[in-house]
């Protein structure tokens, strides 16, 4: 019975991307380099040659890896000199999830279970590993360290050892058969977003992977079914005080001590999928299905958060 609201579940969420993608077909809409929205003087944008459907940024925010609604090849661009560095051909379809390491190891997630790893070894990306199983689906992807790599599954997340190529850990999560649609880590502490639908919220859940303990939860209800409701990308702050929240078009910062949304970007004509802290907090890098990299000033919220 599981099995069946997990596979009904997976139809769902694909039928829901493939009605996304078939709208992305439109003219690529050139924006303005002028950001608007809370305390943002100015940003940067590089622009990619179709609507996205996953995004993924390195750690170092050097990097970026970008799959098309064709979900058939994964375009590593490098964002510092703004070109093209590879193209991977990956043999499954249905990419649903990406993720960076420290050492730049790329990890590819297909909704059909496949995972692989991919690595650049003279100047050309190779895939260095390949496991996962065909009835276990994975929605999302994000690494604890160099060689651990988490899974979001439906109601579990699941800790594998890439190196070892084996099972490490896993934490439960509430059984109400979601989708996740954003996962992230930092060290022992994850932050989850799941699918919303009419009869469901959009929840925000932290999590500590050591005690299998949700330790906060955020939910907001709606009367009816909002594109702009779903969560599709986190990142904590290097103190672990905010948690940047990626939506359609907007960017909410949320206070994890007092649980409060305490500010907000605009400036992205779509989802955005992937987020980034770096420069010691003092700014956020975003990407987005709309083909835009933009880079926000944070220092005026920083100061005002002291």
């Amino acid at each position: 019975m599981n099995f069946f609201k997990a596979f009904l579940t997976c139809t769902i969420a694909m039928v829901v991307a493939n009605a996304y993608c078939m709208k992305q077909d439109e003219p690529q809409k050139e924006l303005s380099s002028q950001l608007r929205g809370v305390e943002i003087p100015n940003g940067r944008a590089f622009f990619h040659r179709e609507k996205l459907y996953r995004l993924a940024l390195n750690p170092s925010g050097t990097k970026l890896a970008a799959v098309s609604c064709k979900q058939k090849e994964i375009d590593i661009v490098d964002i510092q000199a703004d070109k093209h560095e590879d193209t991977l051909k990956i043999s499954h379809a249905g990419i649903d999830s990406l993720a960076f390491n420290k050492n730049d190891q790329l990890a590819i997630g297909a909704i059909s279970g496949q995972i692989q790893v991919w690595k650049k070894q003279d100047d050309k990306y190779n895939r260095i590993h390949n496991f996962g199983e065909p009835n276990k689906l994975v929605f999302e992807l994000a690494y604890l360290s160099e060689d651990r790599l988490a899974i979001a599954r439906i109601d579990f997340i699941e800790i594998w050892n890439i190196t070892e190529n084996k099972h490490d850990d896993e934490c439960r999560m509430k059984d109400h058969h979601r989708v996740p649609a954003a996962l992230v880590f930092s060290g022992n502490k994850f932050a989850i977003s799941y699918s919303v639908s009419r009869a469901n919220p959009e929840i925000v859940e932290i999590w500590d992977l050591a005690r299998k303990q949700c330790i906060s939860s955020r939910e907001k209800y709606y009367n009816n079914k909002r594109d702009d409701a779903i969560c599709t990308s986190l990142s904590f702050s290097s103190d672990d005080r905010t948690l940047a929240i990626g939506k359609k078009k907007v960017i909410k910062l949320l206070d994890l001590r007092s649980n409060q949304k305490v500010g907000k970007f605009d400036g992205h004509d779509d989802y955005v999928r992937a987020l980034l802290f770096q420069d010691d907090d003092s700014h956020l890098l975003s990407a987005s299905s709309d083909g835009t990299i933009k880079e926000w000033d944070m220092r005026m919220y920083n100061q005002a958060k002291q």
